[in-house]
């Protein structure tokens, strides 16, 4: 089920999703990967070497005074961050509406228009 996110603070509010508390949860991740290469040197000869390491890091939710975030996992209402922020007030939870359940339109319930020309 997907949540919204409400902003009720003055000021933007930034929320870290991490690895092992958000994305696990959601069963996706989320998190950005970044290379970088190091340089390691060997304990005893002091040689160095340059390496390339994959780096992770967790994906942020930045909310802006008076902003609304639609479609986020509800695994988000797990993080302690959140949770703080809704208990002083800083944001509101609102379950989203599931996009399967859309509205009929009016054609739909007046019923079909097409007219049935006899011969």
């Amino acid at each position: 089920m997907a949540v919204t996110l409400i902003s009720c603070f003055p000021r933007p509010l930034l929320f870290h999703l991490h690895h092992g508390s958000y994305c696990k949860k959601a069963g996706q991740c989320q998190c950005s990967k970044s290379i970088v290469r190091v340089v390691e040197r060997h304990p005893s000869t002091g040689i160095g070497s340059q390496r390339a390491r994959v780096l992770s890091a967790p994906a942020v939710v930045t909310l802006l005074p008076g902003e609304r975030r639609e479609g986020l996992h509800e695994a988000i209402t797990e993080l302690a961050e959140i949770q703080n922020a809704v208990r002083w007030g800083w944001i509101r939870v609102v379950p989203s509406a599931k996009p399967d359940s859309k509205p009929e339109s009016r054609a739909s319930r007046r019923g079909s228009k097409k007219s049935v020309q006899a011969h």
